[in-house]
């Protein structure tokens, strides 16, 4: 990787190797020309080296996007992913959403599709960072440059059309005081809710 395409992204991929895979992804096995046979996953926690097809799946999963910001991303390059959360713990999933959120801000293009209300939520929070100060950014936690305009983010729903029997897509409307509209997630949750209420009233009522 060229020295400046690493400085514009160290930070990025600081916090996918050190904070999600907890290791590098390495590309040290190679054949007598050179030509990588094998990607290697290195924890330096515990010592641990071994091919990334034998690692766990959310680091299986990952190592692409490792390899690609190392040695491939640009500014303006199109970076699409389908469910980053899958395989993930609910606090890596709000990092990676930090991960692709800073890419975004880095000017990378950026498409994803989800089903993790929790990726949203984080996606959220760089939005409404951009509504204060540098310093107060620092001292939440997050970098300088991490926020993002509403401008620059857009966000579209598939649904089952039951008239046009088929899946539409509807964009929704993003605000810089509530972000990206979630009814269509967090219905299950609410619903669980009520499930859960339902039955402590039946369980009193004993």
């Amino acid at each position: 990787m060229d020295k400046a395409r690493y400085e514009r992204f160290h930070n990025i991929i600081d916090l996918l190797e050190s904070q999600i895979l907890e290791g590098i992804i390495d590309t040290d096995v190679k054949d007598r020309k050179g030509i990588v046979t094998e990607f290697m996953y290195k924890n330096k926690r515990f010592n641990l080296s071994l091919p990334v097809v034998r690692a766990a799946s959310g680091i299986a999963e990952l190592a692409p996007l490792a390899l690609y910001l190392k040695y491939v991303v640009r500014p303006n390059s199109l970076l699409i992913l389908e469910e980053p959360e899958a395989h993930l713990h609910p606090e890596l999933q709000r990092k990676m959403a930090r991960v692709l959120a800073m890419l975004a801000r880095s000017g990378v293009r950026v498409l994803v599709t989800t089903h993790s209300d929790l990726l949203l939520e984080e996606f959220n929070i760089p939005m409404r960072l951009n509504n204060i100060s540098r310093e107060k950014r620092r001292g939440l936690g997050y970098g300088e440059d991490e926020y993002l305009n509403v401008s620059d983010v857009a966000v579209y729903l598939f649904k089952y059309d039951e008239n046009k029997q088929g899946y539409i897509t509807e964009e929704l409307r993003i605000t810089e005081d509530e972000g990206i509209p979630e009814e269509d997630l967090t219905k299950v949750a609410f619903e669980m809710g009520e499930t859960h209420a339902r039955i402590s009233h039946i369980a009193e009522g004993k």
